[in-house]
């Protein structure tokens, strides 16, 4: 589709504005303003991708809706359907609206306190993120269900991108803030550690020897898709979707060791017994580690054409879903074989990996150039100011956010509110969010305190993203990425 290869044009840009900032912040000057340039003209370019995805869309309904009943919309009824399916509702659409969301926040921030070290910070995540986006197997576009087709979803999505946007950019200058309060390496190499081992523990879904790589088949448009299979169970009429997966023991066995090595790394720093660059190296070699066991997991080979292959391939899947193959009375393939594995097949697992050791390359530096790194920033009140600014202007977004959700579920299902997952875990992000702003205005709470409570908000709001989006915390209605 265009609107991808206008994504893939805006992530380029987005990762020359990225070392744009690298040369600006090398040369110790506020005014160089290239990456910030490069910046504005990758939103634009990003926005473009959006505005093209919508028509896009809009063509996949109209289409959609003239099969169904045989008729050719025109005028005023072309427009609606047209306009009835916003670019922003599977996976890879979410991604790419969040990080436009990320992407208005810190360029606003960038012009205005010059703060190119949030610029760099930003875009090194836009291109993380549009890196996974790309990964992803499943970028088509399908009609929409009509729970889906509301007015109340546009302002719902748009609303939670720039939420989600802000909170990122309020939790990156918090952490900055407690870097120029001479937090010592030491305690954030430490943080890092820990939350490596849960980031790692979560990807292969708390059971690292049992972690299986999911199987893409090519789908009736020549793209690969992952392979799925739908299965009936005993007294049961609704079909369930199993992933068909392999065993990968060399993912499990690396993750098992990194979740051992950052929890021991971790509590060693904290009894004083290692030395944060000590530290630094060993995770930046561990994960180093992971990511090229993830690179030769990749198989050319065709996957799944042998009978018996096959039949172990199922099991192995359904035994991971917790499925009795005895309990089955039906059984439906979305995609035969033969199967391949890429880095699609495993495409969180790649890009958070590669995320970690990117930071941790970033904290390495920091134990060698602690003092020129705070010498770069601004005061620390500055800083602490944007923080506040930022998370002042998301939380009526977020506010906004979980009003317009329940609005647009009264009107889909017939309930306000039904404790989703999704619905719960925002009602979370809203109470840590509003718990900081209340320490700051009742209880005085700022400075150090209030930095700490922005970064765990922001930890709640990734949970909230990505790990419900899982199905980390049970089925839902907004579980799709890990179909």
């Amino acid at each position: 589709m265009i609107s991808s290869n206008i994504f893939f044009a805006s992530f380029i840009l987005y990762f020359i504005a990225f070392f744009l900032y690298i040369i600006g912040l090398s040369k110790e000057n506020k005014e160089y303003m290239q990456g910030f340039r490069f910046s504005v003209i990758a939103f634009i370019v990003h926005t473009a991708g959006l505005f093209v995805r919508y028509y896009e869309a809009g063509i996949v309904e109209l289409k959609a809706f003239e099969e169904s009943t045989g008729h050719i919309a025109t005028g005023s009824e072309r427009i609606r359907i047209m306009l009835s399916h916003p670019p922003f509702t599977n996976l890879y659409e979410s991604m790419i609206f969040v990080l436009w969301g990320i992407a208005i926040v810190y360029i606003v921030i960038n012009r205005r306190f010059h703060l190119n070290i949030t610029g760099l910070l930003g875009s090194a995540l836009i291109v993380i993120g549009m890196g996974l986006s790309n990964l992803l197997p499943d970028k088509s576009i399908t009609p929409l269900i009509p729970a889906l087709k509301s007015w109340w979803l546009h302002l719902h999505v748009i609303t939670a991108s720039l939420a989600y946007g802000a909170f990122l950019i309020a939790a990156v200058v918090a952490l900055l803030y407690l870097i120029r309060e001479n937090i010592s390496p030491d305690r954030i190499f430490t943080v890092f550690l820990f939350t490596t081992s849960v980031l790692v523990l979560m990807m292969v879904s708390f059971n690292p020897l049992q972690y299986g790589a999911t199987l893409l088949g090519v789908a009736e448009n020549g793209k690969l898709r992952p392979a799925v299979i739908s299965v009936i169970l005993d007294n049961q009429t609704n079909p369930l979707s199993i992933v068909l997966k392999r065993p990968s023991p060399l993912i499990g066995m690396v993750s098992l060791i990194t979740i051992i090595f950052s929890l021991a790394g971790g509590t060693i720093l904290v009894i004083k017994k290692l030395p944060a660059r000590t530290a630094g190296l060993v995770s930046s070699a561990i994960l180093l580690i992971y990511l090229i066991s993830l690179l030769l997991s990749v198989s050319s080979q065709d996957i799944g054409t042998d009978k018996r292959e096959l039949a172990d391939l199922i099991n192995y899947s359904l035994s991971s879903a917790g499925i009795n193959p005895s309990d089955i009375t039906n059984m439906n393939f979305n995609i035969l074989p033969p199967y391949r594995i890429n880095l699609s097949s495993f495409p969180y697992q790649f890009s958070i990996i590669l995320m970690l050791f990117l930071v941790s390359l970033f904290f390495l530096y920091l134990t060698i150039r602690y003092d020129s790194f705070i010498n770069r920033l601004p005061l620390s009140p500055v800083l602490d100011t944007i923080s506040y600014r930022t998370i002042l202007f998301a939380f009526p977004m977020m506010t906004f956010v979980i009003l317009t959700g329940a609005v647009w579920a009264h009107f889909a299902w017939g309930r306000y509110w039904g404790w989703d997952p999704k619905e719960t875990w925002s009602l979370i992000t809203w109470l840590v969010y509003a718990f900081y702003l209340h320490s700051r205005h009742t209880l005085r709470w700022s400075g150090k305190r209030a930095a700490i409570i922005a970064v765990i908000g922001f930890a709640v709001v990734i949970f909230t993203y990505i790990g419900v989006n899982l199905g980390l915390t049970g089925s839902g209605l907004h579980v799709y990425g890990s179909k």
